[in-house]
C-alpha cells in the first residue's frame, strides 16, 4: 500500500468516525424520545405499512424499467424478475457502501453480466442509469430547494447544504456531456486521467480495459442516438423513482397516524437525500435519520413523531430491501440461469 492510499483510507475512516460520533451525540440528547419509538412503531397501521412496502416494490420496478430501455435497444430480452432483482441488489449496496454511485455502477454491471449481458454493454447500461438518475435527482433537489427558500421553509446553512450537492451534480453532468460530444477529446481526457491515477497511486494500468469500455460506450451511444426519446424516457422514469421513494415516507406518516402535507413530506425527503449525498458513511451512519427528523421537528412536528417516522421509513425503504438483497446475491451466482438468459439475448 502506498502512502497516498494509506492516507486516503485513514481519512475515510476518520470521516466515518466523525459522522457516527455526531449521530451518537444527537441520539443521546434525544434518548427519551428514542425510548418511545418502539412503542409507536408497534402501534403502526398494518394496511398503510403494506402500502409503503408496495411503494418500495414499485420503486424497484421503475428502476428495472430504466434498465430495460437500453437493453432492448441493444437487442437483449431480459425477464422482469431479473431486472427487478438487479435493481434491489444494486440500490441496497449503494446505500450500504456509498461511493458516489460507483458501487451501484459496479454491482449493476456484475448482476447484468451474470445474467448474460456482455460486460461492456452491461457497463453502458449502468453508466446511463447513473447519469439519468443523477440528472433527475439534481434537478429535483435544486427545484425543491428553490421552492423551500422562496416559501421560507429553509434558510441559512440548511439551504446551502441542500443546494451544494445538486448544483455540483448538474455542473459535473454538464461538463461530462460537453466532453463526450467529441470522441477523440473525451478519450484523450479519460486516458490522461487514467495515467495520472496510475502514477499517483501506484496501481496497475487499466488503459486497455478503458479503451474497450469507451468503444462499447460509443457503440451504445450510436444505438441510442437513433432513438433520441429513449434517454428522455429514462429520465422520466427516474423522476418517478424519486416520487415513489417520497411516497414511502408519506405512507409511513399515515401508518403512524400523523397528518403531514404531501408537499412538506416531499421537501423533507429531498433535504434528507441531499444531506445523504454530502455525508458519505456506511448506511448513511444515521445522518439521514437525523437530518430528516430535524427538518420535520423544525416544521412543527412532534419530536417523537418525527424521529419515529424517520426510523420506520429507513426500516421499510432500506433494511427490508437489504435483507432481500442477501438472498438475491445467491440467485445471481447461479450459472445455469446465466446460460438460459444468454440464449434469449441477440446481438445488437
Amino acid at each position: 500500500m502506498t502512502f497516498a492510499q494509506g492516507w486516503r483510507r485513514t481519512a475515510r475512516w476518520a470521516l466515518w468516525a466523525l459522522v457516527f460520533a455526531a449521530v451518537g451525540t444527537v441520539a443521546w440528547r434525544n434518548r427519551e424520545s428514542l425510548q418511545e419509538v418502539p412503542g409507536h412503531i408497534a402501534r403502526a397501521s398494518g394496511p398503510w405499512l403494506l402500502a409503503a412496502l408496495g411503494a418500495v416494490a414499485l420503486l424497484y420496478l421503475l428502476r428495472a424499467a430504466v434498465y430495460r430501455i437500453p437493453l432492448r435497444l441493444m437487442g437483449y430480452s431480459v425477464p422482469w424478475p431479473v431486472l427487478w432483482g438487479a435493481a434491489v441488489l444494486s440500490s441496497a449496496v449503494n446505500q450500504l457502501l456509498p461511493t458516489g454511485g460507483a458501487s451501484t455502477y459496479a454491482v449493476l454491471t456484475w448482476a447484468l453480466t451474470r445474467r448474460g449481458v456482455r460486460g461492456g454493454q452491461a457497463s453502458l447500461v449502468a453508466l446511463i442509469d447513473t447519469l439519468s438518475y443523477a440528472l433527475a435527482t439534481a434537478t429535483l433537489v435544486i427545484g425543491a430547494l428553490f421552492w423551500a427558500g422562496a416559501a421560507g421553509a429553509l434558510h441559512g446553512p440548511a439551504l446551502i447544504l441542500g443546494f451544494a450537492p445538486g448544483s455540483a451534480l448538474v455542473a459535473l453532468g454538464a461538463w461530462i456531456y460537453w466532453l463526450q460530444r467529441r470522441r477523440a477529446r473525451f478519450v484523450r481526457h479519460v486516458l490522461r486521467l487514467e495515467r495520472w491515477l496510475t502514477k499517483r497511486f501506484g496501481i496497475r494500468s487499466r488503459a486497455r480495459r478503458i479503451r474497450a469500455f469507451l468503444d462499447d460506450f460509443y457503440q451504445g451511444k450510436a444505438v441510442l442516438a437513433r432513438h433520441p426519446g429513449a434517454f428522455v424516457w429514462m429520465i422520466a422514469l427516474q423522476y418517478l423513482v424519486v416520487v415513489a421513494d417520497a411516497g414511502i415516507l408519506y405512507f409511513t406518516f399515515l401508518a403512524l397516524g400523523v397528518a403531514v402535507p404531501l408537499s412538506l413530506v416531499f421537501l423533507g425527503f429531498v433535504v434528507a437525500m441531499a444531506a445523504g449525498t454530502v455525508v458519505s458513511a456506511p448506511a448513511g451512519g444515521g445522518s439521514f435519520e437525523v437530518v430528516m427528523s430535524a427538518f420535520f421537528i423544525r416544521q412543527g412536528l412532534g419530536r417523537t413523531d418525527a424521529i419515529t417516522a424517520a426510523m420506520l421509513f429507513r426500516v421499510v425503504s432500506f433494511w427490508v430491501p437489504l435483507v432481500a438483497s442477501g438472498l438475491l446475491v445467491l440467485g445471481f451466482r447461479r450459472g445455469n440461469v446465466k446460460r438460459a438468459i444468454r440464449r434469449q439475448a441477440t446481438a445488437a
